[in-house]
């Protein structure tokens, strides 16, 4: 199975004419665009692009509601939602997120803009930092938020 324009296409189940006419076509090709790829910093940073370094931090806040009370909340700098993080496409979004060692769990990234795989936004433990890169290709408005593989309760972070 592979995934073309988000459907799902079994080879075993495929006409032998329609193979036939890809394999005539030179095959399928399978491309990635180098932007999407890249995400070592050190590459990123020393491409000529403007880099903007976001240092943000995961820790927890309790938060006021509208009705007087208040909920504990995993913040991104002490904010629900997270500080607005603004680039030009083309750009280099370096985001840098600690987590101070008071904090009694982890706390993750996840930035929808950056069209890299989940699994580069791993759990971050309290006292640790973790840097993400990746070349703002996509223009538009993207929501990033709490996430990590390994992370516990991870929906309960987004929610």
């Amino acid at each position: 199975n592979t995934q073309i324009s988000g459907q799902a296409l079994d080879i075993n189940k495929m006409d032998v004419e329609v193979l036939e006419k890809i394999h005539q076509m030179g095959g399928l090709q399978l491309v990635m665009p180098q932007a999407f790829a890249e995400t070592d910093c050190g590459v990123l940073e020393s491409s000529g692009r403007t880099v903007h370094d976001f240092q943000l931090t995961g820790e927890s806040h309790e938060m006021p509601l509208l009705n007087g009370e208040t909920y504990n909340a995993m913040t991104f700098s002490g904010q629900v939602p997270g500080p607005t993080l603004r680039v030009t496409q083309g750009d280099v979004v370096k985001m840098t997120l600690t987590i101070p060692s008071t904090e009694m769990v982890g706390h993750g990234n996840d930035m929808h803009a950056s069209q890299i795989t989940a699994g580069a936004f791993e759990s971050v433990n309290p006292g640790e930092s973790t840097t993400y890169c990746y070349i703002a290709e996509s223009a538009g408005i993207f929501k990033y938020h709490c996430s990590g593989v390994k992370l516990a309760a991870m929906d309960q972070h987004v929610l």
